[in-house]
Order: structure tokens, then C-alpha cells, then sequence
């Protein structure tokens, strides 16, 4: 919602209205946001995955263009965790969004839910588009791994871990005992895209999808943008001078003079050492996911250096 239409809403400050139940201000709100043309309508746009490849940072750079409007919930989990509640909750959560502008959600879990893209087919209004964000399978599963290890830190306050313990840790995740790659692992399931990616051709056709790499997305974040612009016909607005990196090497947007925005630099997983398992264990890993990065290669039409040397694990 913009500033204006906001400074608009704060100004009904008067007797009748504050007299009103809440549901009856809200109904209020909602039929004044109505006759300025802007309403709650279902997602047009979603980044569905993959989790531990971008996701976040995208959405932060994303919503800066003034054609979008993103959900109330960072990450609204309704085609996984809250299906049940109905369709009317999933409306519920999208910001207010005018007819030239596109209503946005981001909930990475949705590309490993199997009823996920049954159940938008369902749901969801014909023209929407999904953003698939990548990343090489094995620098994935490590970036979930120590997220996972993050938010359990932050319950048990433990944070003693180092890039040792954190890689024994991670082998004994994705390893069995015999020293196999663990299937039933949700870390190892995530990373396998070709799975995932089929299923949701079961029920949307490839032009509904665009896939970005995470490790091309970073060198030139403005040009994918720009991508995404052009897949869903948004009016040109990001530029290469808007992104560059901040003292500490970050990525930060920018925001052109005169524009009210906020600079942002997403922030980096948290204070946890990226585990470091052994050489054995990332090729090891590396040879297990080719055959899927082959065959997920094969359904995108698209390549990927994901290769099973040192320098690219």
C-alpha cells in the first residue's frame, strides 16, 4: 500500500468510526480501499522455492518495484500448513493492490509439498506465475543445514559450534550408517529438483516458470530483475546502479534519488560456522545429485555449472 493511500486510511480519526466493533472499522477500511480501487485479490505471482537459494534476498529486492505488493506474512505458508483453513485465509493474507499491480507471495516450502501445485490449480486465478530460485544441490543442503542448527541455537542458546563439529554433524544428517547418501533426509529430499520440478509440470506447462540460478543471480542481480520485469510484464524499473556492495561485501538495493524507499542489504544467515564436511562427503554428495541435476537440466531446458570438483564444492 503506498504512503499516500496509508496518510489517507490514519485519517479517519472520527467519532462514528471509533465507535464501530472492530470487524465493522475493518469492513469500514476495506470498502473505502474498494472505491480507490484496491482490494485483496489472490496471488498473481510466487516464489515457491527453493529453500536456501536465494529466496529472501529476492523477495527483499523484488517488492522495491512499485508494481508490486507483497503478502502481510514474509513467508504465508498456506498450500503446505494452512490449506485447511480455506481460501478466504490465504485472501486475507495479501496486502491491497490496485489493478496495475501485482500481488506477491513467498513460501519456499511449497516447491517440495506434493499437493501444492494440485491444489493451485484449483485456487488460483489462471494467469498466475511461479519464480523458482536454485542453487547447487550440495551448497544447498549445507546453507539448510546451518539454518536449521541457527534456529535451534536460538531455543537451546547453544552456539558453540565450529566448521568441524558442524561438518561431523552434517554427515551424520545426510549419510546412513552404511556411509550412503540418506534418502529420507528433508535436506537431501529438498535438493532433489528433478522431483519436485516434475510434479508441478504434472500441472502447469514450463512457460509458467521462471527458474533463476542463485550463484548467477548474485554477480548481476539487476539483469535477472530485469528478467523477471519482462516474464511478468512489469513496466521497466530496476537499473545496474541501484545494486552494489556495502563496506562489509554485502549487496544492498539502493534506492534513485527522489524515490521513498529504503536501502536494503539482506542479511547473512547468522553466527553459526558454514559446516565442513570432507572432501570424501561432497563428492560423495556431488555424484549422487547428478543424475537428478541431469535430468532437472532436461525438464528446464536450461544448464548449470554444477560440477563434482573442489573448486565448485
Amino acid at each position: 500500500m503506498s504512503s499516500s493511500l496509508w496518510n489517507l486510511v490514519m485519517e479517519l480519526n472520527y467519532p462514528v468510526f471509533l465507535n464501530l466493533t472492530l470487524p465493522a472499522k475493518w469492513k469500514a477500511l476495506k470498502d473505502m480501499l474498494n472505491l480507490c480501487g484496491y482490494e485483496q485479490r489472490l496471488t498473481d505471482v510466487i516464489n515457491i522455492g527453493v529453500k536456501k537459494s536465494g529466496t529472501s534476498m529476492f523477495q527483499q529486492f523484488f517488492i522495491k518495484h512499485p508494481q508490486i505488493v507483497r503478502a502481510l506474512d514474509s513467508e504465508v505458508h498456506f498450500f503446505d500448513w494452512n490449506y485447511h483453513k480455506g481460501i478466504g485465509y490465504y485472501r486475507s493474507r495479501m496486502m491491497f493492490a490496485s489493478s496495475e499491480m501485482l500481488s506477491f507471495e513467498k513460501t519456499p516450502r511449497y516447491f517440495r509439498t506434493k499437493d501444492a501445485p494440485s491444489n493451485m490449480v484449483k485456487d488460483l486465478p489462471d494467469h498466475v506465475k511461479f519464480i523458482l530460485l536454485v542453487k547447487d544441490p550440495v551448497k544447498r543442503s549445507i546453507s539448510e543445514f546451518r539454518h536449521n542448527l541457527q534456529m535451534k541455537s536460538k531455543r537451546t542458546g547453544l552456539m558453540n559450534r565450529t566448521e568441524h563439529s558442524g561438518g561431523i554433524r552434517f554427515e551424520n544428517e545426510v549419510l546412513r550408517q552404511d556411509g550412503e547418501v540418506n534418502v529420507d533426509s528433508e535436506i537431501i529430499d529438498t535438493s532433489l529438483y528433478a522431483k519436485h520440478f516434475s510434479n508441478w509440470l504434472d500441472y502447469y506447462p514450463r512457460e509458467k516458470f521462471l527458474i533463476l540460478d542463485y550463484d548467477k543471480l548474485v554477480q548481476n542481480v539487476s539483469f535477472w530483475l530485469q528478467k523477471v520485469e519482462q516474464f511478468l510484464d512489469l513496466q521497466p524499473f530496476f537499473k545496474h546502479k541501484m545494486f552494489r556492495l556495502n563496506k562489509n561485501r554485502r549487496l544492498c538495493f539502493i534506492p534513485p534519488h527522489g524515490l521513498k524507499s529504503k536501502s536494503v542489504c539482506p542479511g547473512s544467515t547468522g553466527s553459526i560456522p558454514k559446516a565442513k564436511p570432507s572432501r570424501d562427503t561432497l563428492l560423495k554428495l556431488c555424484h549422487f545429485f547428478q543424475p537428478y541435476n541431469k535430468m532437472f537440466m532436461h525438464l528446464t531446458n536450461m544448464t548449470f555449472d554444477w560440477r563434482c570438483q573442489d573448486e565448485s564444492i
